[in-house]
């Protein structure tokens, strides 16, 4: 009975983690290969504060390191009454900061979006293990391909960096600790924009 139950359970955990992760051409889902750095910004101090604490104590509780104090911010979340204008503008003051594995429309479709929670992941596939990455025009992702051979080897999906951008308008009536989960589990793994 408990065998039945946990493989139930199981199928269960698979059925939904495939329904809301995005597909990609290896069976890896991606994830955080390296320590991320959490960066806040747009709430006042005391929600600031939890939320950086919170997502920080998820990240580590599912197995993702934390970077030292002094680190460059790869998991940016900022709250904004303004989003879409916020995004635009910070696209065109700092365009390498939102990779183009996907195209220019994947950035467009993330500004225009009316979601309350906006998210723009930087991702890569590249050999396991995977490389460090920093914010930077030249990112370190392989091809999955041996330089100089014929062979292929399997590749994961490595999220470098993620941004997160809140609208605080459409949020204000949410409890801090229901948003701050919700923020942590679209910037933890790769999530479709509109799973069921």
């Amino acid at each position: 009975v408990v065998a039945q139950r946990q493989r139930e359970l199981e199928r269960q955990i698979s059925t939904f983690v495939s329904a809301i992760t995005l597909p990609n051409r290896s069976e890896s889902i991606a994830r955080w290969e390296r320590p991320i750095c959490p960066f806040v910004a747009g709430w006042p101090l005391d929600k600031g504060h939890f939320l950086l604490q919170r997502a920080s104590q998820i990240a580590s509780d599912a197995g993702i390191p934390m970077a030292p104090q002094a680190c460059s911010p790869n998991l940016l979340v900022v709250g904004t009454t303004e989003p879409e204008r916020f995004l635009k503008m910070w696209w065109r003051k700092d365009p390498r900061l939102f990779d183009l594995e996907r195209g220019v429309s994947e950035i467009k479709s993330t500004i225009r979006t009316a979601t309350p929670v906006r998210v723009f992941y930087n991702a890569c596939s590249t050999a396991p293990p995977a490389k460090s990455f920093t914010l930077r025009v030249t990112l370190d992702c392989d091809s999955g391909v041996l330089s100089g051979s014929k062979l292929a080897w399997s590749s994961v999906r490595a999220i470098y960096s993620v941004i997160v951008v809140v609208d605080l308008q459409q949020t204000q009536d949410l409890k801090i600790e229901a948003l701050t989960d919700y923020i942590a589990l679209i910037a933890l793994a790769q999530i479709r924009r509109d799973p069921e």
